[in-house]
């Protein structure tokens, strides 16, 4: 049971690090959970799943089109994944929608979106930073995972993935129009992330995977799951709290060396929190495998609602010209921005559409992760690299131009240049662009370590007021400067 209270415990601390983040003001109010997948067919790597829900009423809700009626708003949500000292592992974002008949109905106030982020992870400990967005107002949330523990792939024997507990699973068919992130294994796992259930639920819905079977195709073979669930404080469970706490084993065929376990079960709870505990058992070879995870009821005036249901849609549907063409431009050949620019304005978003549809690396999905990427791109850069709020020029300053281009950097450091280590100040003339280290001048250094088997990019603040130019590069095609390289290499800077 040492596993079972440790499952528990990161659970408990992912809702402290929640109710942290609320306390210290974060102005979208944001739930999410983790769930782990470690399926040994899968390879070394860890399926890490990171359900989130937001409510509907924290975001601007804005006229769809004026031939289209209806409001809805877009969200962008990230999840940043690090080692231990904070250097980038990796990350994943997703940009959606939802949607109302009118701005009345989008207030509604019992309306919570649920979604998901996905990524794959090797064994090891990690912190993490899943970020929310309302992209009309750029307000945000957070939610701050302190510590993500990946353990090692079971192989040989018996195991479970994490627990995941759910507000409402069903089986999909192909014509299924909803989330296609909250799909798995043709079910539709509306996540309840925090595990927090109202004294009003009458039902739980739990899924699972268990991997490991002793399965030989040729016979038809069973194994047992049971489940149970016990006060958290160690008090007997008091009469009537739940309709059933012991569930008694339950007997299925073994569908292959996997299986997918998904169940409702009888629920009516008193307020405080639970363990909840799912056991697993193949007695084929007598081994047992246990998985569990603390949720938490709370009293009705604490209830949160159910989903909303939306469809993923494109964001360029409400993107108007000027930001199509700001989005594609660097992202466009030479031969190919010069036919963008003789284009009248339907043409161009023509043009956009098809390009970014051309670019999609899992047509058919639903969903373009090409076209998110390079959303996320504009709106950071537009965030962090305008010369001013109003003016929404970052995406053509230099930072905003490489963004755009290479992605977001592998690691990025910020410098002061030390002033008894250089001479004179080197410029350029025609160009006023200082082309050596210049003392005491803020400098940034970019990292990508799989572009082009690994560049660099030096930014410095030529002006002292935040202008950062781009003075030297190791990529191909990019400004190179001799004076940095040799800065670069004799202070160890370079990529290794």
């Amino acid at each position: 049971m040492n596993k079972i209270l440790l499952i528990a415990a990161s659970i408990f601390m992912v809702f402290i690090s929640f109710m942290t983040a609320q306390e210290s003001g974060s102005k979208i109010s944001v739930q999410a959970g983790m769930t782990l997948f470690p399926n040994p067919e899968a390879g070394p790597d860890v399926l890490v799943e990171f359900p989130f829900s937001v409510n509907r009423t924290d975001f601007e809700f804005l006229p769809i089109d004026s031939q289209v009626p209806g409001v809805r708003a877009a969200i962008y949500a990230e999840i940043i994944v690090t080692d231990t000292l904070g250097s980038p592992v990796d990350s994943s974002s997703t940009y959606f929608y939802t949607m109302a008949a009118d701005t009345v109905a989008a207030r509604m106030n019992k309306m919570r979106l649920f979604n998901k982020l996905f990524l794959m992870l090797k064994p090891g400990v990690y912190k993490g930073k899943l970020n929310i967005i309302d992209v009309s107002t750029k307000r945000s949330g957070a939610m701050l995972y302190d510590r993500i523990e990946i353990p090692p792939i079971t192989t040989g024997r018996l195991s479970l993935s994490s627990l995941e507990l759910a507000i409402q699973i069903k089986v999909v068919d192909e014509n299924y129009k909803g989330n296609p992130r909250l799909v798995k294994n043709d079910r539709e796992v509306i996540p309840n992330p925090m595990g927090i259930f109202s004294e009003e639920d009458t039902l739980i819905y739990t899924y699972a995977e268990l991997y490991g079977l002793a399965y030989d195709s040729t016979q038809k073979e069973d194994f047992k799951i049971s489940y149970q669930i016990n006060r958290a404080d160690g008090a007997a469970m008091d009469e009537g709290a739940f309709s059933n706490h012991n569930y008694g084993d339950i007997t299925m065929t073994k569908p292959g060396p996997s299986a997918v376990i998904t169940n409702v079960l009888p629920f009516h709870g008193q307020p405080g929190r639970y363990d909840i505990v799912l056991t697993a058992s193949d007695p084929k070879y007598g081994q047992t495998a246990t998985a569990g995870r603390r949720f938490i009821v709370v009293p009705k005036t604490g209830y949160q609602p159910p989903a909303v249901v939306y469809r993923m849609k494109n964001p360029l549907d409400t993107a108007g010209v000027p930001t199509i063409s700001n989005l594609i431009h660097y992202l466009l050949s030479p031969s190919e921005l010069a036919v963008f620019n003789t284009l009248n304005d339907s043409g161009k978003v023509r043009y956009a559409i098809q390009f970014f549809k051309d670019h999609d690396p899992t047509p058919g999905t639903g969903e373009n992760e090409y076209l998110n990427q390079a959303f996320a791109r504009y709106d950071y850069a537009i965030e962090h690299f305008s010369s001013d709020h109003l003016a929404k020029n970052g995406w053509r300053s230099d930072r905003g131009r490489v963004l755009m281009q290479y992605g977001f950097w592998d690691e990025r450091d910020e410098e002061i240049v030390p002033e008894k280590e250089l001479g004179p100040i080197i410029e350029n003339t025609d160009t006023k662009t200082r082309i050596a280290p210049v003392m005491g001048r803020p400098w940034e250094r970019w990292y990508y370590r799989n572009v082009q088997s690994g560049i660099l990019f030096i930014f410095e603040d030529i002006s002292g007021f935040g202008e950062f130019r781009l003075v030297h590069s190791t990529a191909t095609g990019e400004i190179y400067n001799k004076e940095w390289d040799t800065y670069i290499k004799d202070h160890n800077l370079e990529i290794y």
